[in-house]
Order: C-alpha cells, then structure tokens, then sequence
C-alpha cells in the first residue's frame, strides 16, 4: 500500500466529519492539542529523586490500606 499520509488523513476527517455532528467533530480534534510547557521536567519536579523502590514500597503502602 502506498497512500500518502495526507491522503489518509484527508479520508479520516471525511469519514469523522460525516459520522459525527459538529460539536463532537471539534471535541474529538481538540483532545490533540499540543499543550504547554515541559513534562519532563514537570515530572521530575512533582516526583523528585523517587526510585522504582521507593514507588513499588508505596504501591505496596496503598495496596495494604485497600
């Protein structure tokens, strides 16, 4: 199959626009925004210096109080 990434796209919003009414069309695109700022480095700030140890003894933690 050789079909150009735009024409897919193209057939997919077709497909969306014709199934869907206006309100859900915009809804399901604006679910793909790009956002802001820098996950990265937002993780590392709420998560700290967290090891895998640390998070399964947590895990563990929760576990134990369900």
């Amino acid at each position: 199959m050789n079909t150009s990434l735009h024409t897919i796209n193209r057939k997919a919003h077709d497909i969306l626009a014709r199934e869907l009414d206006p309100v859900e069309y915009i809804l399901f695109f604006r679910q793909y925004e790009s956002g802001s700022g820098n996950y990265t480095n937002d993780r590392w700030n709420w998560l700290g210096d967290l090891s895998i140890e640390d998070i399964a003894r947590e895990a563990r933690e929760l576990e134990a109080t369900e």
